[in-house]
């Protein structure tokens, strides 16, 4: 038999090996020294944790049984805030909450008491959002609040309104002087009460893909101002842009939600899948943004059934266009080989171009608008 390179060494004499061993004091005492009682019975809490302790952890975690939608429970959400959100910040994000959890309420009522959050900074309690008609090219008022109905119903304002100019920054302050309360086409957007009650208007425009709206902030005449907490006094002709700059930013946490709020007002009357009504949609909110010519592209793909690997070129071929385009432009899938691009510029070339890249054959129909009518179906 032939002798191997290596001992076989039994289990056996492993453990004779260790019994005989000398045992290190320095090392023993040390490890007495780490391992005492006092943590013996900290990991044994850890380990076995005794029922009391149990039934109270479970208590704390478990969800509120009276309220079925409830996945979280108040004690486990109080933990949240207190452990990951500042103080200053925790009544901010409670009200966002309120807007954007599941289960959430009505989302008017988020919407607004996010704004009142914000404006009350600068001692504003009169604002209502508005939202432009893209057929009469207004700012209409869905949501006020502290606004008497003649005014909510009379203050509207033009996409290019004489008193409301777009300043930087999708921001614009509007003095109301003794002049203009006298002017009648600015008069009589106010009832009598509310004409001498506001001494300027802010204007928070949000131009957003989807979103077209502002937020209209009347704030009372310098007598009649309430005072903030943050500011012992306010002054109307003096607010500070520190403040105006901060509600600007925060405003956008607010775009998902008032796009949703939109939609469902907008299609609640129209089907969900009828493609046609939420074509005409896109065609108004896009030509309703300008004063320009603007170009409609129906993009249909030659051979779509007969083509190899189409649904992978074809998705490439979209991100391509998406790519191209501007915050403005919109790209619609219309069916599964025919797609609607409105754009503010003739992009037939480029699209052409790509189709070739990805191997597609493609046929454009490029139409003006309104050059070829105003009757919006002519471009679909």
């Amino acid at each position: 038999m032939k002798s191997t390179p290596f001992q076989i060494i039994s289990p056996k004499r492993i453990r004779e090996y260790f019994q005989d061993s000398k045992v290190d004091t320095e090392l023993e005492s040390k490890r007495s020294a780490i391992f005492n009682p006092e943590l013996k019975e900290l990991v044994q809490k850890v380990t076995n944790p005794s029922s009391n302790e149990s039934d109270q952890f479970i208590k704390s975690e478990s969800p509120n049984h009276n309220n079925p939608k409830s996945t979280t429970s108040p004690c486990r959400i109080r933990t949240i805030f207190s452990d990951l959100i500042e103080p200053s910040k925790q009544e901010e994000f409670k009200t966002l909450m309120s807007l954007y959890s599941e289960g959430a309420g009505t989302q008017e009522s988020s919407i607004m008491k996010y704004s009142s959050f914000l404006l009350d900074r600068i001692g504003v309690e009169h604002f209502g959002w508005y939202f432009l008609s893209y057929d009469s090219q207004a700012y209409f008022c869905e949501m006020s609040t502290g606004l008497d109905s003649v005014t909510r119903t009379n203050f509207i304002f033009l996409k290019n309104d004489p008193f409301v100019q777009l300043g930087e920054n999708n921001f614009f302050e509007l003095e109301i002087t003794p002049e203009l309360t006298l002017d009648p086409f600015f008069a009589k957007k106010f009832s009598i009460e509310s004409i001498n009650l506001f001494g300027k208007i802010l204007f928070f425009f949000l131009n957003q893909p989807g979103i077209d709206a502002c937020l209209v902030a009347f704030i009372p005449k310098q007598d009649l101002l309430k005072k903030s907490e943050e500011e012992v006094e306010i002054d109307t002709n003096e607010i500070s842009p520190r403040w105006i700059q901060m509600i600007q930013s925060k405003l956008h946490n607010l775009i998902p939600g008032l796009a949703n709020y939109r939609d469902k007002r907008v299609n609640s009357n129209a089907v969900t899948n009828d493609m046609l009504t939420h074509s005409i949609y896109l065609f108004k909110s896009f030509v309703g943004e300008r004063s320009t010519s603007s170009f409609s592209h129906i993009i249909k793909i030659e051979n779509y059934s007969e083509t190899e690997n189409v649904y992978f070129l074809k998705r490439q071929f979209i991100s391509k266009l998406m790519k191209a385009l501007n915050s403005r432009e919109k790209l619609m899938e219309l069916n599964i080989d025919t797609f609607l691009l409105i754009g503010d510029k003739d992009h037939s070339d480029y699209i052409i171009d790509q189709a070739e890249l990805d191997s597609l054959s493609v046929k454009i129909n490029t139409k003006i608008y309104p050059t070829y009518g105003e009757n919006i179906l002519l471009y679909l």
